[in-house]
């Protein structure tokens, strides 16, 4: 029950934030959030197939046990992450918004939420301590991406000879201090046992590390002033 809440709780938290920084740059408030649920629930139904076929043989062929999210919970959150970011680029592309802005807008928000989940499953579960550990922690870098989100335009070294600096900043840190993050937490394995699910997360924050920190190489002008050099 506190999980589900949390659940909730996380994606009021995560819209509050994207639609507070979509208003403030201007955009049509209802074709965001629109882009918003979309990525949240093509997310979620991705979240869940996932952790069925991770599962399955848990789940086997019963149809009902793979809809009813409340008997039978579960969600492969990382992935649904990945798709939503897809989801959110897609629809960001049709509106012809540019798409690193808009995620730059999006991070913060889902930072928050992967806080604010992973206290309800402390609660619920009563888990490790670095499951709160890493809800605390979450919770500053969310705050803290929102503050460098007003700040990464007037570092040097990210202009590094740009005349603008690029947008995907906040992108690229988020998506690396969040595979930082879980990466660390995976380490405390609630089993005697590795499971698969386990190992697929452990790529995938792995991935998001280093993707991330050549996303910001690459939106900086890092490579370009190589480049030139050369």
């Amino acid at each position: 029950m506190i999980y589900n809440i949390a659940l909730v709780l996380a994606l009021l938290c995560a819209g509050f934030v994207f639609w507070k920084r979509g208003k403030e740059e201007h955009f049509a408030e209802d074709q965001l959030f629109d882009g918003f649920l979309l990525s949240v629930l093509g997310g979620i139904v991705v979240a869940r197939f996932t952790y069925v076929l991770l599962h399955f043989d848990t789940f086997g062929w019963t149809l009902v046990s793979w809809l009813n999210i409340f008997s039978h919970g579960g969600l492969s959150l990382s992935f649904g992450f990945v798709s939503a970011i897809f989801l959110l680029i897609r629809f960001s592309k049709k509106q012809n918004w540019e798409f690193f802005g808009i995620l730059d807008m999006w991070l913060p928000g889902v930072v928050l939420a992967a806080g604010v989940v992973q206290f309800g499953i402390f609660l619920q579960f009563q888990l490790q301590p670095a499951i709160l550990v890493a809800g605390v922690l979450l919770l500053v870098m969310s705050r803290y991406l929102y503050w460098l989100e007003y700040r990464y335009r007037t570092f040097a070294w990210y202009k590094s000879g740009q005349d603008v600096a690029k947008s995907g900043f906040i992108t690229a840190v988020g998506l690396i201090f969040l595979g930082l993050i879980f990466l660390t937490v995976s380490f405390f394995p609630l089993g005697k046992s590795i499971a698969l699910a386990e190992i697929v997360d452990r790529a995938l924050c792995l991935f998001g590390v280093v993707f991330g920190f050549g996303l910001l190489l690459n939106r900086s002008g890092v490579l370009a002033k190589n480049k030139k050099r050369q």
